[in-house]
């Protein structure tokens, strides 16, 4: 098993909601979404690509992952029932955000 007791460990990935369940006892699953707008600005500065190219980008990208994610578990990605925390990035910094989720996880953790 790559999961130890009293081990904390990170999976990114999509899809690690439902294979965490399979190999640990306890998890916490966590959504990172954002608007289309913010998303296409962010990949077209990183990228140094047009907006209408980003955005052609984030069709490809959602249609692909979307489809994977289907025909991997049966399920719709954007079911966010099968998370426990969703995080809106928007109108949050990386700090913000950060300190949600720890302080997210550790409240999990002690209750």
């Amino acid at each position: 098993s790559i999961y130890h007791e009293n081990k904390l460990s990170v999976f990114d990935g999509h899809g690690s909601n439902f294979l965490l369940p399979e190999i640990c006892d306890t998890h916490f699953s966590i959504f990172i979404r954002a608007s289309e707008a913010f998303r296409q600005k962010l990949i077209s500065q990183e990228l140094e690509i047009s907006l209408d190219d980003a955005k052609s980008f984030c069709l490809e990208q959602d249609s692909e992952i979307s489809g994977i994610y289907k025909n991997l578990y049966g399920s719709d990605i954007l079911d966010m029932s099968k998370y426990d925390m969703v995080v809106n990035m928007d109108d949050l910094s990386l700090d913000t955000a950060t300190n949600l989720i720890s302080n997210a996880i550790a409240s999990r953790a002690v209750s």
